[in-house]
């Protein structure tokens, strides 16, 4: 899932117009907000699934509100398949709980000053690295200019617990390290898998 916009500067008569900001320009103009879900699969084939503009002036409530709609409109037809992907725009405290208690497996992007309580403490993610073991390195090739680069991450874990109206939901916290950048990737995962370095490995490859 990933939320864009759709800036519409000329077309000023169109139904529905508000501010939107210009996720290419950082310039806020008139447009809409958009909400795309694709699924992803194995061999990298990519299908859209939903994809829907929206506005206040046409009766959205919110960004929440529109999500979680979306999510449970293409919930009902894929009958639990998959692992929903979420960038940072997911952490607020509302789509977390819903994401956790909604979907089977999941991953969300986290920004670093998201608290989650760890052993009975409260901490913020960016503090919970220290207590990670990085026990596994992964490599990743990616392609730049034609030719093949190779990026190495250190990468580790820990599980955690989330209560979401009273009910306990095991989660792992996932940080990757890119070894040249010193860059830490922070995330959130929800998986059938049982141990924390399985997890992270997974939502790595993910």
């Amino acid at each position: 899932m990933d939320g864009k916009d759709i800036a519409k500067k000329h077309a000023k008569y169109m139904e529905g117009l508000e501010f939107v900001r210009n996720g290419d320009t950082r310039e806020i103009g008139l447009g809409y907000n958009v909400l795309n879900i694709n699924a992803i699969s194995n061999y990298n084939e990519i299908t859209p699934l939903y994809s829907k503009a929206y506005s206040y002036q046409m009766g959205a409530l919110s960004i929440n509100n529109e999500i979680k709609k979306s999510l449970r409109d293409v919930k009902q037809h894929i009958e639990g398949k998959g692992c929903w992907v979420f960038d940072r725009g997911a952490d607020n405290t509302i789509l977390k709980d819903f994401f956790i208690s909604e979907c089977t497996q999941a991953i969300i992007r986290l920004k670093k000053n998201i608290k989650f309580f760890y052993k009975q403490e409260e901490c913020q993610v960016n503090q919970l690295v220290k207590k990670i073991d990085f026990s596994s390195t992964q490599t990743v090739t990616k392609i730049k200019k034609n030719k093949p680069v190779l990026n190495h991450y250190e990468l580790g874990a820990i599980s955690i617990s989330c209560t979401v109206n009273g009910v306990i939901h095991a989660i792992c916290f996932v940080v990757s390290i890119n070894k040249k950048h010193g860059s830490l990737c922070y995330l959130l995962v929800k998986s059938e898998l049982s141990t924390a370095l399985e997890v992270a490995k997974w939502a790595f490859k993910g």
